[in-house]
């Protein structure tokens, strides 16, 4: 076993390890704009020498969570493409991870549907109902980095897909009760997100966190506790599963409201400051507890 997840087995044997944060990363770990994670490093560094896994749940794919990583200097499971995928470290210590179909250095959890699939019924759509859409497959590296503010470096790692497809509409209102019915009666979902709408198998953020803590509790005789954060709408079934909801504000005027969850606490900061501000609320009050 590595050093990099050496900690997980620490991690499930302590009190303050039994908590588990799931985070996304666009407007929440990463600010919206301009995609800084610098203001909330405190945490992210407090969360690492308390060893407690941050586990990030996004609608990126797994090359662009990959390469941030390495930047944030995590090392825990990850979740893709709106739960389309749980990516586990090639070593990390669960004997089912062995089982799993190999991605580089990573194993696979597949709980989506495969990107040819995506884009063949994509493909269905726009002819069965005439819908100008425009996917990333059918963007170049400069249009995707156009849409989304990204660099061209990180702009070609988010076409790099293997269970989603963005995609620009230019009027909501073609996105008709049909188009949604055809969707979900094929076994595909379809998920607004900030910037487009996410085309993707029968699965979500909600799920994927779910079967992350059935595989992580397995580690451990002690009750996991979940903190999750998110800022939008297609983190809706993320923030449902977990025990503590997070809202990181998206802008001083935008805040997206979680009316399922009395219990969500939102964010008086913005993005990555609001990421630290909750982290550090819930840090306090755990410590409070024990």
């Amino acid at each position: 076993m590595s050093d990099l997840n050496q900690h997980f087995v620490q991690v499930m044997n302590s009190k303050i390890s039994t908590l588990i944060v799931f985070t996304d990363l666009d407007g929440t770990l990463l600010n919206a704009a301009d995609y800084d994670f610098r203001p909330a490093l405190p945490a992210l560094h407090r969360l690492q020498k308390l060893k407690i896994p941050v586990i990030p749940c996004t609608s990126k794919t797994a090359a662009e969570v990959i390469h941030l990583r390495r930047r944030m200097d995590l090392h825990d499971p990850f979740i893709v493409e709106n739960g389309s995928a749980v990516v586990f470290p090639e070593d990390f210590p669960h004997p089912f991870i062995r089982q799993l179909p190999i991605l580089g250095e990573y194993r696979l959890l597949v709980l989506g549907r495969a990107y040819q699939d995506i884009l063949a019924m994509l493909g269905q759509i726009k002819e069965e109902f005439q819908l100008p859409v425009h996917g990333f497959n059918d963007m170049n590296v400069d249009e995707i980095a156009q849409h989304t503010g990204l660099g061209p470096a990180e702009a070609e790692l988010a076409g790099l897909r293997l269970f989603s497809e963005p995609f620009l509409c230019p009027d909501p209102r073609i996105i008709s009760p049909a188009v949604l019915d055809f969707f979900t009666g094929n076994g595909f979902r379809l998920l607004t997100g900030n910037r487009f709408y996410h085309l993707l198998g029968d699965t979500d953020k909600g799920i994927a966190v779910q079967q992350t803590l059935r595989l992580l509790s397995q580690r451990t005789e002690n009750i996991l506790r979940s903190i999750g954060l998110g800022d939008g709408a297609n983190d809706t079934e993320m923030l449902i599963a977990v025990d503590e909801p997070v809202i990181v504000r998206r802008s001083p005027e935008m805040q997206f409201q979680l009316k399922q969850r009395p219990d969500v606490y939102y964010t008086r900061a913005v993005g990555a400051a609001g990421w630290q501000e909750a982290i550090d609320l819930k840090l306090l009050s755990i410590q409070e507890q024990d």
